[in-house]
């Protein structure tokens, strides 16, 4: 059964084209995991991103999986750096956590420019 994103996704015509990289370590470190390049299209709209997902998952990545991931990301964009430390359990005074701050800010960019006036309503759907 589609979840409520999906189904959104599906009316929007979001597409997604995943490119399965092999399994490695990802850039922001761990263990090796499953490294896809995903093309989301909407309406003459793409973007470009990486997607990991653990080496337990035997499928690609669908698009309300990497959406999902991307609106998550996009909580960035309404709250101050100290608040979403905070939330996300880091350390104010590290340079790591202001970078990883700062890509979830440009991947909610991203993910906005491609949703549209349906951003803020995807992000309140679940998947």
């Amino acid at each position: 059964m589609a979840t409520p994103l999906e189904k959104a996704l599906e009316a929007l015509n979001v597409r997604i084209k995943p490119v399965f990289l092999g399994v490695r370590i990802p850039p922001f470190g761990g263990l090796e995991m499953r490294a896809w390049d995903c093309t989301l299209n909407r309406n003459h709209h793409q973007i470009h991103m990486p997607f990991y997902q653990g080496t337990g998952h035997k499928k690609a990545p669908t698009v309300a999986d990497v959406v999902a991931c991307l609106l998550l990301d996009a909580g960035a964009l309404v709250v101050s750096f100290e608040e979403w430390c905070s939330d996300m359990g880091y350390d104010s005074d590290s340079r790591e956590a202001e970078r990883t701050y700062h890509a979830c800010i440009t991947s909610g960019k991203q993910a906005r420019a491609l949703l549209g006036e349906h951003f803020d309503a995807l992000r309140e759907l679940e998947h």
